[in-house]
Formats: structure tokens, sequence, C-alpha cells
């Protein structure tokens, strides 16, 4: 955040006895504290919580030593006024709920820029603790997801995460895009939130691998994808991160009863028929599950075992302990029954 210009304030002249309390209190800036007022810094470590926090607020700042020791005194507000230029509406109470621990001088400016945004000012009124981690999640959330104070439920690095897919869809799509997939983030509830982020993202899944016949049509698209599942109502729409990189491919079966198959990239085989369902995940009957294995092979869809299985067998290989598993009962494992 390039306006924040908050610094580490530079220690006083001179060596200066700092207590072990003023340490655990003030943080980075004992020394500068130990400077204003000496150990055992009463005027300091006896003040409410507000006032500490105003007090290393100001220094964050670049207060200077003798306004530093006026701020421990007089009303509050009259205090917040001579250390803060513009103050913030929300700082009073913001200061009141901020903990007894000093924060950094860089969580100090994320805190004088969330309450002087709009949206976020929101969020920081709201919250029954103000911390650090709450201010560094405003911070790095996209700006137009700061529409929603309940994305600070996201944490630190959830807010972050959101940040570079943000920057990602920008780079792809375009600004615009970001703007509207991150609009639409902030509005949602944290169960649909990983979901929407990924469909922001995805790009669409290559070609099909096959034309298909008369009774197998490719799914061509993510969209054709989730409208099958939503057809078929099953988990093909939560998932497609394996049709995305070209990993999976899905085939429609138009027979009676209509059916989803799915292949699966092999290292040897190539594409492999990986296994077929009804709607509702219901299992394939014999007779039409034949009909589709005829049709797979007319493809050149591969039928047999996987690479996996076929290395595993290998492993077992001139031992008393390999087994295979029969082919026939293999294709029925792939069909749910």
């Amino acid at each position: 955040m390039s306006h924040m210009t908050f610094r580490r304030p530079a220690p006083p002249g001179g060596c200066q006895e700092i207590s072990s309390l003023l340490i655990h209190l003030a943080g980075e800036f004992a020394p500068a504290i130990a400077g204003v007022w000496p150990a055992p810094h009463a005027a300091f470590v006896t003040a409410p919580a507000a006032r500490r926090q105003l007090i290393a607020l100001a220094l964050a700042g670049g207060a200077a030593p003798a306004a530093v020791a006026e701020l421990a005194q007089g009303p509050l507000a009259r205090a917040i006024k001579a250390a803060i230029a513009d103050a913030p509406e929300g700082l009073p109470r913001a200061l009141g709920r901020m903990g007894e621990t000093c924060w950094s001088a860089a969580d100090y400016g994320r805190l004088l820029w969330a309450l002087r945004h709009p949206r976020a000012a929101k969020a920081v009124r709201h919250a029954e603790l103000v911390t650090p981690e709450l201010v560094r999640a405003l911070a790095a959330l996209p700006e137009p997801m700061l529409a929603a104070a309940a994305r600070t439920d996201l944490g630190v690095a959830g807010a972050e995460l959101l940040r570079e897919c943000y920057a990602a869809i920008a780079r792809n799509r375009g600004e615009a895009a970001a703007r509207e997939a991150a609009e639409r983030w902030g509005r949602m509830s944290a169960g649909k939130l990983r979901q929407a982020v990924f469909d922001a993202l995805a790009v669409d899944a290559p070609p099909p691998p096959f034309l298909g016949t008369p009774r197998l049509r490719p799914l061509a698209s993510v969209a054709a994808v989730r409208d099958a599942g939503r057809r078929y109502r099953n988990c093909l729409r939560d998932d497609l991160s394996y049709l995305v990189d070209g990993d999976v491919a899905y085939y429609e079966w138009l027979g009676e009863p209509s059916a989803v198959v799915e292949l699966c990239r092999d290292p040897v085989t190539g594409w492999r028929f990986e296994q077929a369902r009804l709607a509702h995940n219901a299992p394939v009957p014999p007779a039409v599950g034949a009909q589709i294995l005829a049709e797979l092979e007319a493809m050149g869809v591969g039928l047999g075992r996987s690479w996996w299985q076929l290395r595993q067998a290998l492993y077992q290989l001139g031992t008393p302990n390999l087994q295979l598993e029969p082919l026939d009962q293999l294709s029925a494992e792939r069909f749910g029954r």
C-alpha cells in the first residue's frame, strides 16, 4: 500500500534502561518511549490501553518526543486531535478495542487506511476486537471485496490468496473481469466462495480427445460438464480441475438410459475408460455397459488396466503374491456394479 509511510521510531540518544514490562507492552516503540518516560515508565505503563495505543500510533507517524509526552494527559479526544492530523472518525472507538500491547508501525498505517476507507471502516466499526490481523486482511483483500465486511473471516492468508487470484484474473482477462468477479465474491457465503473463485480462475476445458459418435456425445466445455452435473445430480459440477488440466474428458451416452462416461489420460494407453454412471450415480446395466464399451473401443479408447495398475502388478511379477483381477470384473466396477 504505497500511501503508508509509517516507520519504526528512531531510538532516542543515549542508553536508556528499558523494563521487560515496557518491552512487552510497547514492542518496537519501547526505546522511544523509554526516552520520553525513563524507567519505571510509569506514565506509560499505567495509562489506559487506548492511551498507550495512541502514543505508539503517534510515534509510528513520526511524532517528536516532546509532543508524545503531552499525549499522556488530558481528554483522549483532544490527545487524538493533537497526535493525528485529520484523524478518521472511527479512531477513538478503535483505540479502545485494540488490546493491551502496541502494534507494529506498518499495522498502524493499515489501521488508519482502513478507517479512512468507506468500506473497510465498516468492518473495523463492527469488530468486537480490532486486531493487526483484521487490518492486514482488509488491506490484502481485492478492493471490490471490501463491500462485504464478513470477508474478514478469511484471515490474512485467505485475503492474500484472493488478492493473488484477483491479479491472475486481471492479467488473463482484464481488470474489468477481475473486478466483476471480486464483487461477486464479496457477496457470497464462505461455503460458496471457494468454488466461485475457482470458476473465475479456470479457463475452459481443452478440446475433447475424440469426436464421439451419434450415441456418445463429448461434453466439450466446462459449461457443458456443469450442465450435465445438474441434470445427472452428481458431483461433476463440484471439481472441474482435472477437466481444465486436460487429465479427464467427459462424454454423454445418449442411449436409454443415458449416462455420463469419464475418460482419463493414461501415460501408456493414452485415453482410457475410467467409469460411467447413470443419474444420481446409479450403476449402468450390463446390456447398456456392453454397448458403451463397444463404442469406446471403436473410438480408440483403452479399456484395460491403467498404467498404475500394471505397475503395481509388475512389482509382484515372479512371486506367489501376484493376483490379477479379471478384466470383466474390473469393467463391472467401472460401471458401478
